[in-house]
């Protein structure tokens, strides 16, 4: 009967200690699990910062682009009305030569 009992004892011991590392096992395992959790928040983080950022800086490229593009066009609009402008002067001009020549005739 003595042996039972120590064998239940010892079974119990065994199974306390068994029982014991289970708990420690699942604590590390559990933040183990949060630490990968918490790096892999903050690597999905840092990529979405990188990424505004470089979302950003196209987009202030291309707001440069594309002011750059309008002055040009601008420019060339201004050329085109001076142009016009000089080509009614010196038909204006031509024009009222030729009055003048024919009132002298």
């Amino acid at each position: 009967m003595k042996d039972i009992f120590e064998e239940i004892i010892s079974i119990d011991k065994d199974t306390t200690a068994k029982q014991k590392l289970a708990k420690e096992n699942l604590k590390n395992l559990q933040e183990s699990l949060d630490q990968d959790i918490s790096q892999l928040c903050k690597s999905i983080l840092d990529q979405a910062k990188k990424d505004v950022e470089d979302y950003e800086n196209n987009l202030e490229q291309q707001q440069e682009i594309t002011k750059e593009l309008i002055n040009e066009q601008t420019q060339k609009e201004c050329l085109l009305i001076k142009n016009a402008f000089i080509n009614v002067k010196g038909s204006l001009v031509e024009k009222l030569f030729n009055e003048i020549k024919s009132e002298r005739s």
